[in-house]
């Protein structure tokens, strides 16, 4: 196994049971910012001014991945 493809298992958490197969209901502000084609700042700034739901773990935000997805028009799942 090659280092990119140990830093890749690291980042893919395996999901709890019973949730396989579903998303998360939160995304980081990379993920975020990806999807709302903005710079991660824009998004950090969002969620600091509340017009994101987010909640601030540490250093790191989690992003309500709902929010995110009907800002961008996407048609994911419904996550509470």
């Amino acid at each position: 196994m090659d280092n990119q493809e140990r830093n890749t298992a690291i980042l893919s958490p395996v999901p709890p049971r019973g949730f396989e197969g579903q998303e998360p209901p939160t995304m980081d502000t990379k993920e975020a910012a990806w999807l709302l084609s903005c710079s991660v700042k824009h998004v950090r700034d969002l969620c600091e001014t509340g017009e994101l739901k987010a909640a601030r773990v540490g250093k790191l935000w989690r992003i309500n991945r709902a929010q995110v997805y009907a800002i961008a028009g996407i048609e994911g799942e419904v996550v509470a």
